[in-house]
């Protein structure tokens, strides 16, 4: 059967409409593009207020020295926040964290399987957890992730009153560092992996396949974390540009 072309126009329409519509939240481009646009030791919290708020469907929070931005889309099935935390006496950014989480089950042809957990974080590592006696680099590693998941908790529970989205999207995050944490806990010789482009992969309890990613500059540690099966849908996590250049 032919399409005439009036057809096809419309159909085009609908199907460029319908991506262009979850662009936002699955590509996750906007949620995160503000995320790299904060430089920690640099950022001072007009600089970072003036960024992390870019999409219409958000809401901004300021507790303390912690300034959030946070939002969903219409059905509340995506959500996502963008935290970031100042220094007390550089007032300087500190700790960012990034992070969307998508709900939705279902696919279309117009729509590419959807990517379901992400969390990048930064943070100026205390001198002390860098420093302190460690039996070899994979437990300094793991002594790096766990202050940095002690961290995210502390922040994350000072802002998070400030809105229902930030308390779920709070919890999801912990959940998520928690698996990590258990399983290099239970074998730190992975812990070695972690610096690598393929990371280490690990299971989470809901969303299945997910891959870790941590960097340790100098005092700076970088955390990227996608968890999901959909992320890897004819692609690696070591080949993701955002992986790559960490």
């Amino acid at each position: 059967m032919k399409i005439s072309g009036i057809r096809w126009i419309a159909m085009m329409g609908l199907a460029l409409a319908a991506i262009g519509c979850q662009r936002s939240y699955d590509d996750n481009k906007d949620i995160f593009n503000r995320f790299y646009m904060t430089d920690l030791k640099q950022s001072a919290s007009s600089d970072v207020l003036n960024v992390i708020k870019t999409l219409q469907r958000e809401d901004t929070a300021q507790t303390g020295n912690l300034v959030a931005s946070f939002g969903d889309d219409n059905d509340g099935m995506i959500s996502w926040f963008n935290l970031v935390a100042f220094d007390d006496q550089t007032l300087k950014a500190s700790r960012k964290y990034g992070f969307m989480v998508n709900e939705r089950t279902r696919r279309t042809l117009l729509m590419k399987p959807p990517q379901k957990l992400r969390l990048d974080a930064q943070a100026v590592v205390d001198p002390q957890v860098l420093a302190g006696p460690y039996t070899d680099e994979n437990a300094r590693r793991l002594a790096v992730l766990h202050w940095l998941d002690r961290q995210f908790a502390t922040d994350s529970k000072q802002i998070s009153i400030s809105s229902q989205i930030l308390a779920s999207d709070s919890l999801a995050a912990r959940q998520t560092l928690s698996c990590v944490l258990i399983q290099l806990d239970a074998n730190p010789a992975q812990a070695a992996r972690l610096a690598e482009f393929e990371g280490v992969r690990f299971d989470h309890p809901t969303l299945g396949r997910s891959y870790i990613r941590m960097l340790i500059e100098e005092d700076i540690v970088k955390l990227k974390i996608k968890a999901g099966n959909d992320w890897f849908i004819g692609t690696d996590f070591k080949t993701h540009s955002d992986v790559i250049n960490m």
